[in-house]
């Protein structure tokens, strides 16, 4: 892939020369920009790169996310497997204690004589 051209090294090289520099002077100063351009521009396989990272990162997350929702499931559905256990042990409970009250009722009630 060819570098892209940021300027025209041999304009700044002309210009230079004219106000005053050396061949050399003129050279080295535009090598020197340059090479100071293009550390500080990306390319298009930059950005490419930039892209596949990103995808990459989306999808590391996306993976976290997916096995977050999993667990997350799986501990909602053990809470409400815990629910329908004390809701199932407090029915037997309930029922105990109703069976009690009306046994003790007309256990009392015979007692006292209210029913024969």
């Amino acid at each position: 892939m060819t570098t892209q051209v940021l300027f025209n090294q041999f304009a700044y090289t002309d210009r230079l020369k004219s106000g005053g520099f050396s061949d050399e002077q003129a050279r080295a100063s535009a090598e020197a920009l340059e090479a100071a351009l293009s550390d500080s521009v990306a390319t298009k396989t930059d950005i490419v790169d930039l892209k596949h990272e990103i995808v990459s990162v989306e999808t590391r997350l996306n993976a976290k996310i997916d096995a977050l929702n999993v667990k997350m499931d799986n501990g909602f559905l053990q809470i409400r497997l815990e629910i329908a256990s004390a809701n199932n042990a407090m029915l037997v409970k309930t029922g105990s204690m109703l069976v009690i009250i009306v046994t003790l009722s007309l256990g009392i009630a015979r007692y006292f004589g209210i029913i024969h």
